[in-house]
């Protein structure tokens, strides 16, 4: 999701959430997971990187997550 309420909420409830970010973000302290939320996975794309890259790098982590949970 985009760094929204709505990736905030799902978050809190304690669903596992990807956020897709541009720049930073004062609440996550310079790390990838937020602190007050750990299900949420922070993926930040650097200047002028392509989105595309972002969300390929999204999808290792989410086939990794389903490994793991398969397991």
């Amino acid at each position: 999701s985009a760094p929204t309420a709505v990736s905030v909420l799902s978050a809190a409830l304690g669903a596992p959430t990807c956020q897709m970010a541009y720049g930073t973000d004062w609440q996550m302290h310079g790390a990838v997971t937020h602190p007050w939320f750990p299900g949420l996975r922070r993926f930040r794309r650097a200047p002028g990187q392509p989105w595309e890259e972002v969300i390929t790098h999204i999808a290792a982590e989410l086939a990794t997550w389903l490994r793991q949970r398969e397991a």
